[in-house]
């Protein structure tokens, strides 16, 4: 676990670096716009995944032979989906604008191209913590940050850091990542055995499909979300505001990367993820409380006056994060025993309230509305999943008196 909490300490520290001096030389505008550049292959990567990538958790341990078949489909799925869903966006923004999100043709190709490796690095990487190698992943991931810090220190020494060299930078290191992943999945872990159905891997994967959009597509869906109702700037202050944001999912997702493997083997039981969760919702709250005392001051010194703005929005993002952090866990386990009915209930209610919370506030509040609508979604979230048991109990007890 330290381990693991310690790569993924390492990733964030790189990509913050990084988000830091882009901010700085490019100014409000470009820092917008390189946002919604990359949140172009990081939506349609969350939302192309198709489940595929709990799927890869979920299989990819139980023997060598369902290792390479998961890496296999991973390759074949991003050469033909990524590609394809990039072209359909391509197509869409042509025939209609404004769903390029304010960027140029040139731009919108650029950022289209990097669309298939952000769905390969995912899926290939959820294979390799699927057969239990969560600490490789997480250094492979903090490398390829690293990587993509060094291309922008080098950019900015030489007066060179534009938009499109900043994103080729970060571009290039997807590409190590998946080159780096692909070479380690040739090392054998477990042994040999049985693959898995075709119709047993991709009817478990779009069971997770609307979970993992809703946890994990949520914040960088928002951007395309902003820029549309909002503006670059609005972008740029919610850009900045995501480092500290995904601080708090730090610990509920390195649990959850650890935990995942050992819940579908069975070694970890409800008993324990229950004390697991108290325990990690008690850090995310401590570390919450830190930055809210903290970003007041870190946001001016690090980013610039300008960025005064993004404080409210750090502040907004954090109850939900908390909250979050108390059901990431339950979320889990049911996972990992195959009970996704209960985690899709709460999806669908963090996805609603969320999304109609972004619709109502962003335009009035901008970036400040975006980060309240993720505290509502988050939160949505985390009460249906905690709650519904207990709710569904409360329910067949009063079936059973009315009987």
């Amino acid at each position: 676990m330290a381990a693991t909490v310690g790569a993924r300490v390492g990733a964030g520290i790189f990509a913050f670096g990084a988000s830091t001096i882009a901010a700085r030389v490019l100014g409000l505008h470009g820092r917008g716009l390189l946002a919604v550049l990359i949140a172009v292959p990081g939506v349609i990567g969350t939302i192309g995944l198709l489940g595929l990538d709990t799927a890869n958790l979920r299989f990819a341990g139980q023997s060598h032979s369902a290792f390479r078949q998961a890496v296999r489909r991973a390759v074949l799925f991003s050469l033909w989906a990524g590609t394809a869903m990039a072209a359909a966006w391509l197509i869409a923004g042509a025939l209609w604008p404004p769903v390029r999100l304010g960027l140029n043709p040139s731009l919108a190709l650029l950022a289209a191209a990097l669309c298939p490796v952000s769905v390969l690095l995912s899926l290939l990487g959820t294979a390799e913590v699927g057969r239990g190698r969560t600490a490789v992943y997480n250094l492979v991931m903090a490398a390829t940050m690293a990587a993509y810090l060094a291309g922008v220190v080098v950019l900015q020494l030489s007066e060179q850091l534009t938009v499109i060299a900043c994103f080729v930078a970060y571009g290039a290191s997807q590409l190590a990542g998946v080159g780096a992943l692909l070479v380690l999945s040739s090392n054998r872990v477990n042994a040999d055995g049985d693959s898995i159905p075709l119709r047993q891997y991709s009817g478990y994967a779009l069971r997770a499909f609307l979970p993992n959009v809703v946890q994990f597509g949520m914040l960088r869906m928002d951007v395309p979300v902003i820029q549309v109702l909002a503006g670059t700037t609005a972008v740029a202050l919610y850009a900045v505001a995501l480092p500290f944001a995904e601080v708090l999912l730090l610990l509920p997702v390195a649990v959850g990367l650890v935990l995942f493997p050992q819940v579908t083997s069975g070694a970890v039981n409800m008993a324990a993820v229950g004390r697991i969760g108290v325990t990690v919702l008690a850090a995310t709250a401590a570390l919450a409380g830190g930055i809210a005392v903290a970003v007041p001051a870190i946001v001016p010194h690090l980013y610039g006056l300008r960025y005064q703005g993004s404080v409210a929005v750090i502040w907004c993002m954090l109850p939900g994060l908390v909250i979050f952090s108390a059901g990431r866990t339950t979320q889990i386990y049911l996972a990992g025993t195959d009970n996704l009915r209960p985690v899709i209930v709460a999806s669908v209610a963090g996805l609603a309230a969320g999304l109609v919370a972004l619709l109502v506030l962003v335009a009035g509040l901008g970036a400040v509305g975006a980060g309240i609508a993720d505290s509502v979604g988050y939160a949505a979230f985390a009460v249906a999943i905690l709650g519904g048991p207990r709710i569904s109990a409360c329910v067949s007890r009063i079936r059973l008196l009315g009987q």
